[in-house]
């Protein structure tokens, strides 16, 4: 099923137009890929059989989903302690430190020792509290304002946005799976590089669209779930590459990075539900997962990139 029928509403879609202008994609390459989301039954997600990348046949402002929730008070190297409001009970609730924010303090804090830092879409500013102390200076562009004020209390300096930054600058600027939530993506990236110090580096890690349970296999139920309005683009290697070179950038180097090991995905195809990583735990193994993370880097089926750029 092509998109045919859409392309007047393609024709204003501003991440078709920035796609259509840096080559990526034409309207005869697009075709639906679901026909509704979870969330929102009337926007479909597009697929472009040009270039690979998917996005939606109509766009959210961020703020619609990013509502105030929770905030995040005190500082804890495994935990957060994070304000939970419900009806007629107000209670302080202990979790552990997101996966991700733990794996990332592994990949990445060699990056941040040492440097100014900033964290562009910080949410709680999770991976901030993990690997904050290595860096010299550290802070967050986040939009919702809860969010600010909970890292705020932490003592993390958070703006609400880019021009509130001023004429600052820093050594490494990370946005950890924020690239596809952007109604603009090529403006964030050229507003971004001003704020990189000489010879700063631009980290990014980005939802891919080529990922083995959306591209490679049948599987309807990951599809769907993993799919909502908040995702406006799910990217390629060449769109990244695209994206960052038309914003100026002069150096791009791109890797692909599984997060969830293969117990995951066998838990997918088996019983159409997330979690197998936990439930089907006994299936982990450090060298089978480092082995299956390297096949799927070599066919270009990772779930996430990351994206090390430079001016």
């Amino acid at each position: 099923m092509t998109a045919h029928d859409k392309r007047l509403k393609l024709s204003g879609h501003p991440i078709f137009r920035q796609l259509k202008d840096l080559g990526l994609s034409a309207e005869n390459s697009i075709e639906v890929f679901l026909p509704s989301l979870r969330d929102a039954d009337d926007v479909q997600v597009l697929r472009c059989a040009k270039s690979g990348v998917l996005f939606l046949s109509d766009l959210f402002d961020p703020k619609d989903f990013y509502e105030d929730a929770g905030i995040e008070d005190g500082h804890d190297n495994e935990f957060n302690t994070v304000a939970v409001t419900a009806p007629g009970k107000d209670e302080m609730v202990r979790t552990p430190k997101p996966d991700d924010d733990l794996r990332r303090a592994g990949d990445f804090a060699s990056y941040v020792r040492g440097k100014t830092w900033l964290d562009f879409g910080a949410g709680l500013g999770d991976t901030l509290d993990v690997m904050g102390h290595e860096s010299t200076e550290c802070a967050a562009v986040e939009l919702n304002a809860s969010m600010r004020a909970g890292m705020a209390a932490k003592g993390i300096t958070a703006f609400e946005s880019i021009e509130a930054l001023g004429d600052r600058t820093f050594d490494i600027i990370t946005l950890f799976h924020v690239l596809e939530h952007l109604t603009d993506p090529l403006a964030i990236l050229s507003r971004l590089k001003k704020h990189l110090a000489p010879g700063g580096l631009l980290l990014m890690e980005i939802r891919h669209a080529r990922d083995f349970l959306l591209h490679d296999v049948n599987c309807p139920a990951f599809r769907e779930f993993s799919i909502g309005r908040q995702h406006l683009l799910l990217h390629t290697r060449e769109s990244v590459r695209r994206f960052a070179e038309a914003a100026g950038y002069g150096s791009v180097k791109i890797e692909g990075r599984q997060r969830y090991p293969l117990s995951n995905h066998l838990y997918w195809l088996s019983e159409g539900k997330p979690g197998g990583h936990k439930a089907w735990g006994h299936l982990n193994d450090d060298a089978l997962d480092t082995a299956y993370q390297a096949r799927l880097a070599a066919l270009d089926a990772t779930d996430t990139l990351i994206a090390w750029v430079r001016v």
